[in-house]
């Protein structure tokens, strides 16, 4: 068992951001979401290839970090929608291959 994780980040414009990511069959164990400002609001959802969300957590407040078992493989998306600030957001997939 080998755990890395998926490092993605960036800015949402008019409180939207799309960040992608190959995941080459594994399964994602922690989700963790970090907006710069802890006061920051938004929800979060990853789609798998098929645009189906297989993580939904809305109406959320500062840092994310949620232990989850999702087997993912290919190209997931993952959208942060209603966020209170444009700012930067860092996001961790921790993966087991």
């Amino acid at each position: 068992m080998i755990i890395h994780p998926e490092k993605i980040s960036g800015t949402p414009s008019s409180g939207t951001l799309t960040l992608t990511t190959n995941i080459i069959d594994g399964i994602i164990r922690e989700i963790l979401c970090k907006p710069v400002t802890g006061s920051t609001t938004y929800n979060i959802e990853i789609q798998n290839a098929d645009g189906l969300a297989i993580y939904d957590n809305d109406t959320l407040t500062g840092n994310l970090i949620d232990e989850v078992v999702i087997p993912a493989t290919g190209v997931h998306t993952v959208l942060i929608t209603s966020a209170s600030v444009d700012e930067l957001f860092q996001i961790h997939l921790v993966m087991e291959d």
